[in-house]
């Protein structure tokens, strides 16, 4: 059962480059985020479905969907982005993961308004909310449940003004020119989760191909550095393939992690803002 709840975790932080996380205690650092151009527009849609290696066959466990839209938040207008992972029915009797993640972006800085994320794994629960105030470099925590019991409610923590939440980022790393980095160079983010913020980073890898059901494409490649605990163990590995043109859609995820062998693929990319140009063959 931990193995399901592992996979569906894993193929929401593979996908969003999530990471090596250490505490930050440089908030005070300087640390350019601008962005000139974004990846993606309010219309995308993205579908992902994870496959686990079980003995001598690997089997479809779970699905991963990206939805982003225009939205209201308090008479503000945002973007909104949500994120679902779901196991596949046929393993419901086993263990039951519906997670939902949403942000809320501004239409104009494309930095996170709110953070709103709902889990629920067998009788694991999460309900967390925060809302981002950029003009004062904080966080205020709404709320944050674990297990139905309330871990931090009505709280103001600092951040700097290239702080993400872990759905932000996910776009933000999008929207990066990767061209300016070495093979081998690591590419720091700061990401605010479960109400701290940490300094994370992806070592990227060079260039290189990916086959998918939907095609074969031109990538560019990453390797998470993973936090060794109870979701990884110190010899874990990842590799994210995302699609070398304007989109940089990840397409395929591989993993060698302490308890098998993970593998995810896109199904399906819908409403891109530019042309997929590193598709390169079915």
């Amino acid at each position: 059962m931990k193995t399901m709840v592992k996979i569906a975790a894993l193929s929401f932080l593979s996908i969003n480059f999530c990471l090596n996380a250490l505490p930050t205690d440089s908030l005070g650092v300087e640390n350019s985020c601008q962005i000139d151009s974004f990846s993606y527009q309010p219309t995308e849609q993205l579908t992902y479905k994870a496959y686990y290696n079980l003995g001598f066959i690997w089997a479809g466990v779970g699905m991963v969907e990206f939805k982003t839209k225009p939205a209201k938040l308090e008479g503000r207008d945002v973007y909104h982005a949500c994120a679902t992972a779901r196991n596949l029915k046929a393993y419901n009797w086993l263990y039951e993961v519906r997670d939902t993640y949403q942000t809320y972006l501004d239409q104009y800085t494309y930095k996170p308004v709110r953070f709103e994320r709902d889990v629920h794994e067998g009788k694991f629960t999460i309900d967390y909310q925060y809302d981002f105030d950029y003009d004062n470099n904080q966080v205020y925590l709404h709320h944050m449940m674990r297990r139905e019991k309330m871990r931090h409610e009505d709280e103001y923590v600092d951040i700097n003004d290239c702080t993400y939440d872990i759905m932000s980022a996910f776009y933000y790393a999008r929207s990066i020119d990767y061209s300016q980095y070495e093979v081998g160079e690591n590419i720091p983010f700061e990401v605010f989760i479960d109400g701290k913020s940490y300094n994370v980073a992806v070592k990227y890898l060079g260039k290189g191909t990916a086959k998918t059901k939907v095609g074969k494409f031109n990538c560019i490649k990453f390797s998470p550095e993973l936090i060794e605990g109870d979701l990884f163990a110190d010899d874990d590995n990842i590799v994210v393939y995302a699609t070398d043109d304007d989109n940089k859609i990840p397409v395929y995820i591989e993993g060698d992690l302490s308890f098998g062998k993970m593998k995810i693929y896109l199904r399906e990319a819908e409403g891109l803002k530019f042309d997929m140009e590193a598709k390169i063959g079915k």
